[in-house]
C-alpha cells in the first residue's frame, strides 16, 4: 500500500484539470476557510493548487504524500502521520482515500482526526447518478442543485486507483455514513454540488 499509483504526469494540466475539477478546489478552499485555519494537512499532494490557493489566504499547508516525485513537505502515509495529536487545525484529504482498501478507510480518518484540532475535510468519489441543474432565481442569484435519477447500484472493481467509490453496490452512503459515525465523529456537511457530482464533501468533527 505504500506504492504510488500514478506519477506526476497524472496530473498534467489540460489532462487534469479539469472545469469540474477547478469547481471542488473552489470547495476545498471555501470549506476550509470557515474554520479560520492557521496550519493545514493535506494529505496527497496532487497538482498543488489548493496549497497554492490557502496560501495566498495567508495559510500555511504542510502536504503528505507516497509519491516523492510530487514532492510533498513530508513523504509518508496517511495511515502513520508523524504529527503529534492535534498538530494542525485542519486535516485534508481530497480524492485521496478511496486509493485505499475500504478497510482502511476507517483507520486514515482515525489518523487524520487524531491529527486535527478542528476538523477533517474530505471528498470521495459517488457514483450517484442525477442531473445536475442550475437556474438563475430574480433577487436570490443563481442556485445549482442534482435531480436524482434511479440507477442500479453496480459492484465497484479496482480500476488501478480506486479500491471502491460511495453508492457502489457494497458501499452505499448509509454505510459511510454509520461506519464514521461509529467512531463518534460527528459528520458536519455531506453534500455534492452540481457543478461536480462525482465529489461528494464531508467534514468531519
Amino acid at each position: 500500500m505504500n506504492n504510488p499509483q500514478v506519477d506526476k504526469t497524472h496530473y498534467a494540466f489540460q489532462a487534469y484539470m479539469t472545469p469540474d475539477r477547478w469547481s471542488s478546489v473552489w470547495r476545498q478552499v471555501d470549506l476550509s476557510l470557515d474554520y479560520q485555519p492557521s496550519q493545514v494537512l493535506e494529505v496527497g499532494a496532487g497538482p498543488g493548487f489548493y496549497k497554492q490557493v490557502m496560501a495566498r489566504e495567508g495559510i500555511s499547508v504542510t502536504t503528505v504524500d507516497i509519491a516523492e516525485d510530487l514532492q510533498p513537505d513530508v513523504v509518508g502515509s496517511v495511515l502513520d502521520l508523524p504529527f503529534a495529536d492535534n498538530y494542525f487545525d485542519l486535516c485534508c484529504a481530497f480524492q485521496v482515500l478511496e486509493h485505499l482498501p475500504y478497510e482502511s478507510f476507517i483507520p486514515a480518518l482515525q489518523e487524520l482526526r487524531r491529527v486535527a484540532r478542528k476538523a477533517v475535510i474530505v471528498s470521495l468519489p459517488d457514483a450517484a447518478a442525477g442531473y445536475p441543474t442550475r437556474i438563475s432565481i430574480p433577487g436570490r442569484g443563481i442556485r445549482d442543485f442534482i435531480i436524482p435519477r434511479p440507477y442500479f447500484k453496480k459492484a465497484h472493481k479496482f480500476d488501478g486507483q480506486h479500491y471502491w467509490e460511495i453508492n457502489k453496490k457494497k458501499t452505499p452512503l448509509k454505510r459511510i455514513v454509520q461506519d464514521i459515525e461509529q467512531q463518534g465523529f460527528r459528520i458536519r456537511h455531506n453534500q455534492r454540488y452540481a457543478a461536480n457530482m462525482y465529489h461528494r464533501f464531508l467534514v468531519i468533527e
